[in-house]
C-alpha cells in the first residue's frame, strides 16, 4: 500500500510537470502597441520554441489585469488551436483591421480585444487552459515599431533582451 501511494504521488507529479513544461514552451516574441499601429490594429505575436505541438485552446491573454479570450479569426489560414513545433502565431486585438494592413500573413491568427496596449509600456502575459499564468511581464517604451525579442531562450524580463524593429515589423516571421 505505501510503495503505490508513493508510485500514485510521483506519478502526478510527473505528470503535472510535464504538461506544464509543454507549454512554457510558447512564449511571447514580438509586441505592436500604440505607436506600431493604431488602436483596433495592435498585435503580439507568440512563437512554439518547443518540440512538440501545444494547444492554445482555452488559453488568454492577459492585459490590464484582465483575461481576453482567443478565438480562431475567421480569416486565418489554419483553423485549429495547435501551434507546432518553430511556428508563429498571433493574438490581434482586431482580426479583421489586423487583415487589412496584413492581408499575406499565414500563420494562425486568434481574435481577441483589448482597449489599447500602451506605448510607454504595461504588463501583459499569456494564461494556459488552466488559468495559470505562462508568461507574463512589463514590456519596455517603443518610439514607433514593434517591439522584437531577441532570444526566445532569455528571460522575457530581461529588457536588454527587447529591443525595437529598425524599421517596421516582422509579425509571423
Amino acid at each position: 500500500p505505501v510503495a503505490i501511494s508513493i508510485f500514485f504521488i510521483v506519478g502526478v507529479f510527473l505528470l503535472i510537470n510535464l504538461v506544464h513544461s509543454q507549454n512554457t514552451d510558447i512564449v511571447i516574441n514580438e509586441i505592436c502597441p500604440t505607436g506600431c499601429a493604431s488602436s483596433g490594429y495592435q498585435w503580439i505575436e507568440i512563437f512554439n520554441k518547443g518540440d512538440d505541438a501545444v494547444d492554445l485552446e482555452n488559453w488568454k491573454f492577459w492585459e490590464a489585469e484582465t483575461n481576453h479570450s482567443l478565438s480562431i479569426a475567421p480569416s486565418s489560414t489554419e483553423q485549429d488551436w495547435l501551434i507546432e513545433p518553430g511556428e508563429y502565431a498571433l493574438v490581434v486585438q482586431n482580426d479583421l483591421y489586423f487583415f487589412e494592413d496584413n492581408p499575406d500573413v499565414t500563420s494562425t491568427v486568434f481574435d481577441s480585444s483589448w482597449g489599447t496596449l500602451n506605448k510607454s509600456g504595461e504588463s501583459i502575459g499569456l494564461k494556459d487552459s488552466d488559468e495559470s499564468l505562462i508568461e507574463e511581464f512589463t514590456y519596455k517604451a517603443i518610439d514607433d515599431f514593434s517591439l522584437e525579442r531577441k532570444d526566445v531562450e532569455e528571460a522575457v524580463t530581461d529588457e536588454n533582451n527587447w529591443q525595437e524593429h529598425s524599421d517596421f515589423h516582422t509579425v509571423g516571421e
